[in-house]
């Protein structure tokens, strides 16, 4: 039950920092088609980043089912889809090897250090993230990574 509920802290917690970044996708490109969010590179950049984030975030280890949840859930709340859809997606291509999703999640390391070099170097503890008001150049490099890593790829399926 623990566990459970660390996954849903976990979620609600990635969301607040995955959202914004979705929120200006669609803002530059509309609406992200529903495919998309089924492409196996897109799932497996989210559904790592989701991880890596909730890893940090807990502090903690999590068990696999905790994991799992926090990975179709965030999608799903992203999305606006189901998570078992998404969860089954991600279990079937992980289990597979497939190349597609082991390159978004080889980009999702890429932007999650990036990401946390970012929370490193400009918020203290005790401090909330303020640091996207304060440093905009910083997010404007996030901001560009995530076009590159995320909204090209979301781009090239259209």
């Amino acid at each position: 039950m623990f566990q459970l509920w660390k996954a849903r802290r976990g979620r609600k917690s990635i969301l607040a920092t995955l959202a914004p970044f979705i929120e200006g996708s669609e803002a530059r490109l509309g609406r992200i088609p529903a495919t998309a969010w089924h492409n196996a590179y897109v799932l497996g950049f989210l559904s790592l980043l989701a991880s890596l984030e909730a890893r940090i975030t807990l502090e903690g280890s999590l068990s696999s089912l905790a994991l799992g949840l926090i990975q179709a859930e965030t999608i799903a709340a992203l999305s606006g889809e189901s998570a078992s859809v998404h969860g089954e997606e991600i279990l079937t291509l992980s289990m597979e090897d497939d190349p597609q999703f082991l390159s978004g999640c080889n980009q999702a390391v890429s932007f999650h250090a990036a990401l946390q070099r970012s929370y490193r170097a400009f918020v203290e503890p005790g401090r909330s993230a303020e640091w996207k008001s304060d440093m905009p150049y910083l997010q404007d490099d996030l901001d560009a990574l995530w076009r590159e890593m995320f909204e090209e790829k979301v781009m090239s399926l259209s």
